[in-house]
């Protein structure tokens, strides 16, 4: 009988640690959507080719505004920015 309680304590440990980091994600998430600024400053040091040397990526602030309103927009365009690199090593390898 301890070890049962033993495992349902382990398992109630489990539950908090996780719940906690769900609310550090959630945190996260808020904070890159506080302001236009703040989101390209997170995409910046998410996605290298927003600063890379060999070619210029420009977003709109607009577009930016429009993602901060929209989590499914910014899902989907942070999905073309995770293949813009494969993109550029495709074009320039022909």
């Amino acid at each position: 009988m301890m070890q049962i309680g033993l495992n349902n304590y382990q398992i109630g440990n489990g539950n908090a640690a996780e719940k906690a980091d769900d609310k550090k994600a959630e945190k996260k998430t808020e904070d890159k959507y506080a302001s236009v600024s703040a989101y390209e400053a997170y995409l910046k040091h998410k996605y290298p080719c927003l600063t890379a040397p060999d070619y210029k990526v420009t977003i709109s602030p607009a577009y930016l505004e429009k993602c901060i309103k929209d989590p499914k927009e910014a899902e989907s365009f942070e999905k073309v920015l995770d293949h813009i690199p494969v993109s550029y090593r495709f074009f320039t390898a022909a």
